[in-house]
């Protein structure tokens, strides 16, 4: 597993924020509720509790173990894993079990495989594990007066591969008069007398949408880039996604303008590739592509969604194609060099006898009048056409960052 590449989730009543750790940026998901995302976890439900006591931490990949190793749940699949019998229970106690205190070490989960072992009223042991090291151990740590207060055990931000460890433990339900603060132990090992008390929001800005509060947290390394939900669109990493919304805002764009233009150039396929040397989920033009990169164009296929986006924020900005009228007018700017993107009318011709011959037998298939001329309102009409059906509404919903209704 990736050591700096992880999510961490957090549960408030019947609501489920997540953020994306990686190396050069932080992403918040939007605060849904948690059944529309993993719905197989009905299982938790009491009332509204969601959550509420139920430590979580993850055992091996995308597989999390909720309230102890007997309720395990893949993430990447939204699956409950059912019991494989007593042999692979044995396995998974045994990689838990601390010969030292003799017990489980799921009493509470602080993060991934993070285990805190009681001994005793006030102090608690850690054994720490982590994906590439174990933390050696135990350390003796004054922290809780209760077993039910949320804690979530991330890398030092500033060293991730380190292991340099920050506990954060959230206000347990019991404590309101302290909802929306947290206590940060930021040398948990070393001085567990290094703590102050911090407002959550001034840690986790994402979780201003639920005021702060945290029933649970925990904490899982790897790559989550597609949500158990996606039916359709299955082969497009969240990624992709993220990079369409910030690159349709930096030009002016609705982001689904573009996501439009893609569906029909390529069916969103970022290995893309058509026979006339076009390339990547726009179909981008070879020569279009070496104005912007030396590497050869099908070296695009390599690339990961960031740094396709990278050409395409070249190629748009290279010609002008800013706070553009429709989905039309951006995929005609695209095409077109010094293209009216703003006021040109619908019967404006964009291929015509008299034009490049390649644009208009690449567009020759959205001539509806068979014409020989293809007009900014035939490419309004093609774009008008994939912009239905429950393809269209995961692709609307995947970037707005939410489950389709």
């Amino acid at each position: 597993m990736d050591a700096d590449r992880y999510s961490v989730f957090f549960t408030t009543g019947q609501l489920l924020t997540r953020l994306d750790v990686r190396p050069d940026e932080e992403r918040w998901y939007p605060t849904v509720p948690w059944l529309q995302v993993y719905p197989e976890l009905a299982f938790l439900m009491d009332g509204s509790l969601g959550f509420r006591d139920n430590h979580v931490f993850q055992i091996d990949k995308d597989i999390i173990a909720i309230g102890g190793l007997l309720r395990l749940f893949d993430l990447r699949r939204g699956r409950v894993i059912p019991s494989l019998g007593p042999g692979h229970s044995k396995s998974l106690y045994s990689r838990w079990w601390n010969e030292e205190t003799n017990q489980i070490g799921a009493t509470i989960a602080a993060g991934p495989t993070v285990l805190m072992i009681g001994i005793g009223n006030e102090d608690w042991n850690f054994i720490a594990h982590v994906p590439t090291r174990a933390v050696s151990g135990p350390f003796s740590l004054r922290l809780l007066p209760s077993a039910s207060q949320p804690l979530v055990f991330l890398p030092d931000r500033a060293e991730p591969e380190s292991d340099r460890r920050i506990l954060y433990a959230f206000p347990s339900e019991e404590d309101l008069d302290e909802a929306g603060t947290l206590t940060m132990f930021r040398r948990p090992f070393t001085d567990p007398f290094d703590r102050t008390t911090e407002q959550v929001v001034d840690h986790f800005p994402g979780l201003a949408s639920v005021n702060g509060v945290v029933d649970c947290a925990w904490l899982v390394y790897g790559r989550f880039d597609v949500s158990p939900w996606v039916r359709f669109t299955k082969e497009l990493p969240d990624e992709f996604f993220f990079c369409l919304k910030d690159t349709a805002d930096q030009f002016g764009h609705r982001a689904w303008d573009l996501a439009a233009v893609g569906e029909v150039e390529s069916g969103l396929r970022l290995d893309a590739y058509h026979p006339a040397d076009r390339y990547g989920f726009l179909g981008l033009a070879a020569e279009d592509i070496a104005d912007y990169s030396s590497d050869p164009p099908h070296s695009l296929f390599a690339l990961s969604p960031h740094d396709q986006f990278w050409l395409v924020r070249q190629h748009l900005d290279r010609r002008g194609v800013r706070n553009t009228a429709s989905e039309a007018h951006t995929w005609a700017g695209m095409l077109v060099p010094d293209f009216d993107v703003v006021g040109a009318s619908l019967d404006t011709v964009v291929a015509g006898p008299d034009d490049d011959p390649a644009l208009l037998a690449r567009l020759a298939r959205f001539d509806r009048s068979a014409s020989g001329t293809v007009t900014l309102g035939d490419l309004a009409a093609a774009l008008e056409g994939v912009m239905t059906g429950p393809r269209w509404e995961e692709i609307r919903a995947r970037i707005e960052g939410r489950p389709p209704s």
